[in-house]
């Protein structure tokens, strides 16, 4: 079977228990690379909370980030979203509002918190 992308999980997958790639795993991206098979990290943090050894990493194109609602291009720049549909987003909202909830917001690759939950 030919693969043409592989992605990982970052945090007890590609990170080891440091936050960091091992030399190992930096070398695997690059013959992925080589091999004209796309290495792309996945995770749920931000682009901000990409760490920087990945966003910088010449072997990677594509990163997915805030939970799969984002695939970046690093090439060329572009961020394909997938969005829920206002409807949907507005009913949310008010049911957040209306319970004992901590609500975190990512916008264009920044998380966002309601300072009171830290006070």
């Amino acid at each position: 079977m030919d693969y043409k992308i592989i992605a990982s999980d970052l945090d007890g997958t590609l990170l080891d228990s440091t936050g960091h790639i091992s030399n190992e795993n930096f070398e695997a991206i690059k013959q992925l690379n080589k091999s004209s098979v796309y290495f792309v990290p996945a995770s749920g943090r931000t682009l901000a909370e990409m760490p920087k050894e990945l966003v910088e990493n010449e072997n990677i194109r594509y990163i997915i980030y805030s939970n799969g609602a984002v695939v970046y291009d690093k090439i060329t720049g572009k961020k394909i979203t997938f969005c829920m549909p206002d409807s949907i987003k507005n009913e949310l909202v008010d049911l957040i509002f209306n319970c004992d909830s901590h609500l975190t917001i990512r916008f264009d690759g920044m998380g966002y918190v309601d300072k009171k939950c830290f006070q």
